[in-house]
Formats: structure tokens, sequence, C-alpha cells
């Protein structure tokens, strides 16, 4: 299953990066349960994609997997996500096209050949950080 795991894994994230976005639901259990950064808890593939919609509204996030450790039906993932932000986000800086990094560790349970459990962490702080890091280098108030 370890094998098989990793690979439920990548093509999600794959499908993820290439705006497959359509692909996903099927990837994931019908009552999968995802918890992203510090804000965001969904039950089921819509909730999923309630999420990855409403970012997807304010910045573009390709994720660049460094590196997955395996164990049984459980994948850890160590990434870094590259981020635009394109769009102001209501409460946030001024986007103007900002690009940073920010780390992100992913956690995810595969059952019956697809994803039943995501858990996405990264440091919301240097999230916003780096958003207003960037606007000042553009000449924005942060």
């Amino acid at each position: 299953m370890t094998s098989d795991a990793c690979s439920v894994v990548s093509a999600m994230g794959a499908a993820y990066n290439e705006n497959r976005w359509a692909d996903l639901p099927g990837m994931v259990t019908p009552n999968v349960v995802s918890r992203i950064g510090p804000n965001a808890e969904t039950v089921g593939p819509m909730g999923l994609m309630g999420v990855l919609e409403y970012y997807a509204r304010y910045f573009h996030v390709d994720f660049q997997v460094l590196k997955l450790f395996t164990q049984r039906s459980a994948v850890a993932v160590k990434a870094q996500l590259n981020v635009t932000y394109h769009t102001t986000e209501p409460g946030m800086p001024e986007a103007v096209g900002q690009t940073f990094q920010v780390p992100l560790a992913g956690f995810l349970d595969v059952v019956g050949g697809r994803v039943d459990r995501i858990s996405l962490v990264y440091n919301y702080e240097d999230w916003l950080r780096a958003t207003e890091i960037h606007s000042k280098r553009e000449g924005r108030q942060a």
C-alpha cells in the first residue's frame, strides 16, 4: 500500500498544479476530512473544493513537493508553496502580483485508493508577513 498511497497523493498534487480540479473530487472519499491552514476544516469533496476555490480567487498556488514519507496508508509531505497574490483578499494588503514561498507540511491518509484525510499545515504568520513585505517592496502600503 505504501507505493499506492504515494501514487495517489502525487496524482492529486499534479491534478491541482495542472488545474485539473474537476479530477480532485474523484480522488478523495465521500467523507474526506480536510484541514487546510489555520482557518479551514471541511467534510466531503465539495467542502474541499470550496476551500480550494476560495484560495484561488486571491492566490495562484503551486505545490512543489520536496519529499514524501510513507508508512502503510499514511503519507507525509514536505513541500513548498509557490504563491502569487493576484487579487486583493478582504482584510489583507493590496494584491499587486506579489510572489513568495511558504513551507508546507501535509499529512494524508489513503483508503481504498482515495484520500480520506488531509491536513495541510503552513505558518499563517509567515504567509501574512510575506504578503506585507512584498507589498512594501512594490511601494504599496500593507
